[in-house]
């Protein structure tokens, strides 16, 4: 009994904070769409400087979220009052940006679900 109280309380907190998130996860075919009617969205690309040089998103700008200066790139790049879309090779770094940028206060703030494998296979 007190095992199923202990999986109830995480699977209720871990909801409970998936909901105040500001972060969406966007797909890669919606975020076509998406960048043709939101003209003010900066699309950041998480991954390295070289991954970036390899592939990218046209339009895109690289801002390494393992860069010790990320917080401090971003303030000077991103506005914070318009919106932004993250992505990195799978989504999960961009994930980790995403909450970074959470915790500085943005607050439109997409994921690219998958992240350049989802959008190489559009």
């Amino acid at each position: 009994m007190v095992f199923l109280c202990k999986i109830f309380n995480m699977s209720f907190l871990s909801k409970l904070f998936r909901e105040q998130s500001n972060v969406k996860n966007i797909t890669a075919a919606s975020l076509k769409q998406f960048i043709n009617s939101h003209t003010k969205l900066k699309l950041i690309d998480v991954r390295s400087t070289a991954e970036h040089n390899r592939q990218n998103i046209k339009g895109s700008i690289n801002i390494d979220v393992f860069d010790s200066n990320f917080e401090d790139l971003c303030e000077t790049k991103v506005n914070i009052n318009e919106p932004v879309l993250l992505y990195c090779r799978s989504g999960q770094r961009s994930m980790t940006a995403a909450r970074k940028l959470e915790k500085m206060g943005y607050k439109d703030i997409y994921n690219l679900k998958g992240g350049m494998i989802a959008w190489s296979r559009l």
